[in-house]
């Protein structure tokens, strides 16, 4: 009989529709790391979103100000044949 309860408990411990089983247990955990593994995934594709969003967002503010640079060092460059004019003449 002894052999008998033996067999029985590794039955109740491998018995998928025992929610106490470890059949059970394997399953469940199985299933939370799929959704934990969904949300991450998920977050990923929103931060690589706003990353790129954001590496847009800064390469026309690099692009805006190398444009302002290039005005101001033209306004610098006619400034400076204006003061030279003025000493020549």
């Amino acid at each position: 009989m002894v052999r008998y309860s033996r067999i029985e408990k590794i039955e109740s411990l491998l018995d998928s529709k025992n929610p106490d089983s470890l059949v059970s247990k394997q399953q469940q955990a199985s299933l939370e790391n799929r959704h934990q593994l969904a949300r991450q995934k998920a977050l990923l594709e929103e931060y690589q979103a706003k990353n790129t969003v954001e590496h847009e967002q800064l390469s026309r503010e690099a692009k805006n100000a190398i444009a302002l640079v290039s005005e101001d060092s033209q306004f610098l460059s006619h400034v400076r044949e204006i003061i030279r004019f003025v000493k020549t003449a």
